[in-house]
């Protein structure tokens, strides 16, 4: 159905006027109180009806008094009406009118023409506007998935309510196991009554024998109960993992695709080949560069002097090591200093930038840009503002006065108005909300205070539509600049940045990566293990030369230089002419000494890449890049497993397809459906029964006792067939709502995903219903609720989903969607890519479209455009 005309004779402001709308979308563009909400409500009171009278202020009666009510010109299936509402009883008088043949048609045919829509799924799915918006915070997925549930058949609200109904009065009639419901009341009294015509009456074979048939027929119909609560019991739950089957294959791939962990492939194993690897490139270095040495000597050295190791071994021994130990010894202070450095630039950022024991986190990129945008937009508003307020007051200076001697207090007036607006200005950028809401407040009464008192005193000094024009323009300025500061504020609480000036912000994000980069280096250092090398190789100095002292406030280095010294002066007085042998000598144990460390440290990489069954540090690295790629199938592993229970997994596991899983569906919906019939057949037969127990009853007492049991039979019989007539109505009116919606729900979550995508620029792709939450999730975020999104964004997706809803339904039963300025929280970008889409929704359905946003008014087609 398309609206193509709306006639108010008299609603609200509205009086005698038409406004033609096109069949794909029409905007209506207007400032506050220009009549958008009353057009608005304009539409379902003429399609469903005026509120009552108790709710004055929604009836919209006319403003100027007159005639109240209007018509709509509407279109369905190429045939033309005229839909007129006027004041009456019963919601207004209806008139409706069929265009091409003039006949007037009855009242009731409007509810068969816009049937099976009513006013409750109107407002649900086909109005939007702001404070519906809100409720988004509010909503629980099992309402929309109700309301899902229900827009198969129409009045779905009303056969829920029903099908309570049913199974509430089933309840009070018979419960298998209760006492006080109707039916297991009579049963009690009527085996008594059985019991006393026993006792009254001889006992006849056929009476015996019906009696025996009536007692087997009650125990198969309570057989009977129990067994269809068991087979629609697995039948829901068979409909459950059917919807879990998706995730169930899913998490069946990636068990197939896990191999078994490798043990030694992890990151500290990377690192400590590492550390083995570059150790030995240093040995294999200095063995080279002590080979060359050692070369040379042995072409300066006498061969008369070549014994000198004999005498001196320990001495030269650990003579040969000085050299080593003193570099040891300088790494030790290097990176003793190097350590305090360190802690002492950390401290210092930590007290230059931590509030309250807070430390703020670095931007990621994503948000490192973000801000940066907005603080451009920030930068521009507020120049857009002062230029704006220098407009004003440069207009004010130059309109004329009516007399000289209103000069000074206009002069005063113009200068409050500026004062009010530079203090509104400087409180939107504060960083505290209750400051930025204090400072508007008092900017605003100061401007408007001398703005009023300005129209006193001067009747010429600025035309009114100038003024009102600059003023409409500095409140939509100060809406931007507000929502841009919201957005900061945001990201200032999420990163722990809220003492700081926003303008700041980017300029110390290369402090706070430094902060968190030393914090990574502080934790991951340990101790100075060669320190206790050096002290037990200064302790064996300290045997062989007992003389040899050294102070507790000498370094190591120092204290090695002390040993040189020691041994330079020994070697030079006591065998200066042996000095080339005792070169050589040394060179050649440090070889050797060298050569064991090569040795060793050869060993120690081969015995690594042994114990983890590989030979090259190539094949090592290519495990640790496959056990890489296993983690990341296990992370997903897991939140597979996190989605499915053990239950869930243990009865999917019993089916090898998914046709097979469906294959038991129907078969258990088809032995449900015969249990049904075998429960119905067998309360006749028990009223059957009854029946022939009451003709072999008659005489005396015995006739009254069983004309009482035949009078206690029909009342169950009848109780019976009331029970389940409400039981099966409940089942039928449950089956046929699922099946009406079953397949609509996957659909509109589909495009709702899409339509969300589109608004956010794939910021958000994925959203989920469970039994909780509404959560979405981006390629980039993880899965957010509501109440973890912004206003804003929480809007969106609520609109997303009403408008999927609206599509969807719209394949059955289409209606106007109508928005009331239901965008007002969306950026700039927002709000244009929800202009492109409601232009792709106005291809499927009539959208009407109510908004004070003049930038949204400029981007539609003027063809389409209303201006009120």
């Amino acid at each position: 159905m398309k609206i193509k005309r709306l006639t108010l004779y008299g609603y609200g402001k509205f009086a005698n006027q038409s406004f033609d709308l096109d069949g794909t979308m029409t905007t209506f563009y207007g400032q506050n109180e220009a009549g958008k909400s009353t057009i608005a409500q304009f539409i379902p009171a003429i399609l469903f009806g005026f509120p009552s009278k108790r709710s004055a202020d929604l009836r919209h009666e006319p403003l100027t008094g007159g005639r109240y009510g209007g018509e709509l010109i509407i279109e369905k299936q190429g045939q033309e009406f005229r839909v007129q509402r006027e004041s009456g009883p019963k919601r207004g008088r209806v008139t409706l009118t069929a265009l091409q043949t003039g006949l007037q048609l009855p009242p009731e045919t409007l509810t068969d023409l816009i049937a099976p829509l009513d006013e409750a799924l109107y407002e649900t799915v086909f109005f939007i506007d702001e404070p519906r918006l809100a409720q988004v915070f509010s909503l629980k997925p099992d309402q929309l998935t109700y309301l899902i549930q229900g827009l198969g058949a129409a009045g779905s609200e009303e056969w829920q309510e029903y099908e309570h109904q049913l199974e509430h009065s089933a309840r009070d009639l018979y419960k298998p196991t209760g006492r006080n419901p109707v039916i297991n009341q009579q049963l009690g009294t009527r085996a008594e009554l059985v019991d006393r015509i026993e006792q009254s009456k001889a006992v006849y074979p056929q009476f015996v024998k019906a009696v025996d048939q009536q007692h087997q027929s009650n125990e198969r119909l309570k057989d009977l109960e129990t067994t269809v609560h068991q087979a629609n019991q697995e039948l829901n739950e068979l409909q459950v993992l059917e919807s879990k089957w998706p995730t169930y294959n899913r998490l069946t791939v990636l068990t197939d695709q896990q191999t078994n962990h490798t043990v030694g492939f992890s990151r500290d194993d990377e690192q400590e080949l590492q550390h083995l690897l570059v150790r030995l490139d240093d040995l294999k270095t200095q063995q080279q560069d002590l080979q060359a040495e050692l070369a040379q000597a042995k072409g300066q050295t006498p061969q008369q002097m070549v014994g000198y190791a004999t005498h001196q071994e320990r001495f030269d021994s650990l003579a040969a090591e000085l050299a080593q130990m003193t570099q040891v010894a300088l790494q030790i202070e290097r990176d003793q200093s190097n350590q305090r450095n360190q802690h002492e630039e950390y401290q210092a950022l930590l007290d230059r930038y931590s509030v309250g024991g807070q430390v703020p986190r670095p931007f990621t990129r994503s948000d490192d840009q973000l801000v940066s945008e907005l603080l451009n937009q920030q930068r521009k508003l507020r120049q857009r503002q002062q230029t704006m307020q220098n407009q004003l007051n440069a207009a004010n200076e130059q309109g004329p006065r009516t007399r000289t001697t209103q000069r000074q207090p206009v002069t005063r007036d113009l200068l409050l108005i500026g004062v009010g607006l530079g203090l509104l200005l400087v409180a939107l950028f504060m960083p505290s909300m209750a400051v930025k809401l204090v400072g508007a407040c008092i900017g605003l009464g100061i401007a408007a205070y001398a703005y009023f008192g300005l129209s006193a005193t001067t009747s010429h000094s600025l035309p009114t539509d100038q003024v009102s024009e600059f003023w409409a323009q500095l409140r939509e300025n100060n809406r931007d600049a507000q929502a841009v500061t919201d957005q900061l504020d945001q990201i200032g609480i999420r990163y722990g940045l809220t003492a700081l000036d926003p303008e700041q912000w980017s300029s110390i994000q290369r402090d706070l990566n430094r902060l968190q980069q030393l914090q990574r280096e502080i934790q991951d250092r340990g101790q100075f293990p060669q320190r206790i090398v050096i002290e037990d190789y200064l302790q064996q100095w300290q045997t062989v030369m007992p003389e040899l002292k050294f102070s507790d406030q000498m370094s190591y280095s120092n204290q090695l230089q002390a040993v040189s010294a020691r041994v330079d002066r020994i070697r030079s007085a006591a065998q200066s002419e042996q000095s080339t042998v005792s070169l050589l000598t040394q060179l050649r144990r440090q070889e050797q000494q060298l050569s064991g460390q090569v040795e060793r440290q050869v060993s120690q990489v081969n015995q690594f890449l042994r114990n983890r069954g590989v030979e090259t540090a190539d094949q090592f690295n290519a495990q640790v890049t496959v056990e890489r790629d296993r983690e990341v199938d296990q992370t997903e592993l897991r939140r597979l497993s996190q989605q499915l229970s053990a239950d869930d997994l243990k009865h999917l596991a019993q089916y090898k397809t998914r046709q097979e899983l469906q294959t038991q569906l129907e078969t258990v919906q088809n032995r449900s459906t015969q249990l049904q019939q075998q429960q119905t057949n067998t309360v006749h037969e028990l009223a059957e029964l009854a029946a022939k127990i009451e003709a072999w009853t008659t005489n005396g007492l015995q006739t009254d006792l069983e004309q009482q049991l035949a009078a206690l039979d029909t009342e169950i019989i009848a109780n019976v067939e009331k029970y389940l007539s409400h039981q099966f109505a409940a089942r039928w009116i449950d089956q046929m709502l699922a099946l009406a919606s079953q397949d609509r729900l996957p659909e509109i979550i589909q495009l709702a995903e899409g339509q969300l995508a589109l608004l956010t620029k794939n910021r958000y792709t994925q959203i989920k219903l469970s039994s909780e939450q509404i959560e979405i999730k981006g390629e980039q975020t993880p899965w957010l609720t509501v109440g973890h999104l912004s206003r804003g964004t929480a809007e969106q997706l609520y609109v997303c989903l009403k408008l999927a809803v609206a599509r969807v339904l719209s394949e059955s039963h289409r209606l106007p969607l109508v928005i009331d300025d239901g965008f007002v929280t969306f950026d700039d970008q927002r709000r244009q890519m929800m202009s492109q889409l409601l232009t792709d929704v106005g291809q499927q359905l009539q959208v009407i479209l109510l908004t004070s946003d003049a930038q949204a008014a400029q981007t539609v087609n003027q063809n389409q455009l209303i201006k009120l």
